[in-house]
């Protein structure tokens, strides 16, 4: 079954690292521009997490470190297992409602939450609310699902924040690498709310979309150097006006940078764990 209205699009990935000031210097040095650290803060205390994120026109990426990923914070079971690219949020225009919906799909799923965040940038402040679910996650799982309402979306943008050295300009999907075939996991996000891309192994998420690889459709850098899981999300797709920027940056920067059916893909596992995977904007 689909869930039509329940999910508006891709709204974000979250890459959970050991240190985010270490990050979010690697990605600045890639010409991003980020948020500034923000704490996740619930209904009365602090989440155990803070967050930078890199905002586009179109989705965001969120690094997150956790104060304790020994603790009981949603996402420590992932973190436990390796840092790196785990949480693929869903757009919803209610929480209620879709998880109402994920729920008969089929997917376990957590109670809604409530949480914020403060904004302190020199040109929009104020405290960023959201409520959101998550997924039931197991030890086989390849990322940490969570649908995500926007209370304040007029906090999280500005043209300062969008605007970024490097040209990128949007998130446009994700990248789960597996060593099966890739059915069950095109199904798996299929109940997410998502619709099945026809002749591909994607589920698209508004514009959005999470493609699923197996390993002989990868780049051979992909493929030759080592998983930390048979699934995983192997990396974020981003659109930017030319590649070359980011591609030259990464270089700078260290990365191992590899061309592959049209796309560069961006070695950043030491730093973040993932992949960075950039195609050029229509």
């Amino acid at each position: 079954m689909t869930l039509p209205g329940a999910v508006d699009s891709l709204d974000h990935v979250g890459i959970v690292v050991r240190n985010l000031d270490e990050a979010a210097r690697f990605v600045e040095a890639l010409g991003f521009t980020l948020t500034r650290r923000a704490a996740h803060v619930t209904a009365d205390r602090s989440a155990g997490s803070a967050q930078r994120s890199v905002m586009f026109e179109r989705g965001y990426v969120e690094l997150e470190e956790l104060a304790d990923p020994a603790g009981p914070h949603p996402v420590a079971a992932a973190a436990r297992r390796f840092f790196g690219l785990h949480i693929v949020a869903f757009g919803v225009r209610d929480a209620d409602a879709a998880r109402a919906g994920v729920a008969a799909a089929g997917i376990g799923v957590g109670q809604v939450l409530h949480w914020s965040r403060a904004m302190t940038e020199p040109d929009v402040a104020g405290e960023a609310r959201f409520s959101f679910f998550v997924g039931d996650y197991g030890a086989t799982d390849d990322s940490f699902l969570c649908w995500t309402q926007h209370r304040t979306p007029e906090l999280l943008r500005s043209p300062r924040l969008m605007s970024h050295a490097n040209g990128v300009r949007r998130l446009s999907g994700v990248l789960v690498a597996t060593t099966g075939d890739g059915r069950a996991l095109v199904e798996r996000y299929r109940r997410c709310g998502g619709l099945p891309v026809e002749g591909a192994h994607a589920v698209r998420f508004g514009e959005g979309a999470v493609e699923v690889a197996r390993r002989d459709e990868l780049p051979a850098a992909m493929v030759d150097n080592a998983w930390p899981a048979p699934n995983w999300v192997a990396g974020a797709v981003l659109g930017a006006d030319d590649t070359g920027e980011i591609a030259a940056r990464a270089r700078a920067s260290g990365c191992l940078v590899a061309s592959h059916a049209g796309r560069i893909y961006i070695d950043t596992r030491p730093q973040l764990g993932c992949w960075l995977v950039v195609e050029r904007t229509a």
